[in-house]
C-alpha cells in the first residue's frame, strides 16, 4: 500500500475514534517504531501536520471551525509524540 494511502486511513481512524485514543495508541507506537528505518526527522511531523491542517480547512472550509482546528491539532501532535517516541526507541 503507498504511503499516502497508509496515511490516509491511518487518519480517518484516528477521526473515528478521537474519543477514544487510547485503543489506537499501541498501533500508532508501532508505526512510529517502522519510522526510524525509513529515517523520519522531527521536522518532518510539523510539515506533515502543517499539511493536514491546511487539507483539512480546503476540504471543509467554514465548516472547519475553530473548535475542528484545535481538535484535530491535539490528535495530530498527540499521534506525532508517540510516534517519535517510538522512533527514538528504535535508534
Amino acid at each position: 500500500m503507498a504511503q499516502h494511502h497508509k496515511f490516509s486511513a491511518l487518519l480517518s481512524i484516528i477521526g473515528g475514534t478521537i474519543d477514544r485514543f487510547d485503543v489506537l495508541e499501541k498501533r500508532i507506537y508501532n508505526i512510529g517504531a517502522r519510522h526510524a528505518e525509513y529515517k523520519s526527522r522531527d521536522e518532518h511531523f510539523g510539515a506533515v501536520g502543517d499539511a493536514l491542517l491546511i487539507t483539512l480547512k480546503k476540504i471543509f472550509g467554514k465548516a472547519f471551525t475553530p473548535e475542528l482546528k484545535y481538535a484535530w491539532t491535539a490528535a495530530y501532535w498527540h499521534t506525532a509524540l508517540i510516534m517519535q517516541d517510538a522512533a527514538e526507541a528504535e535508534d
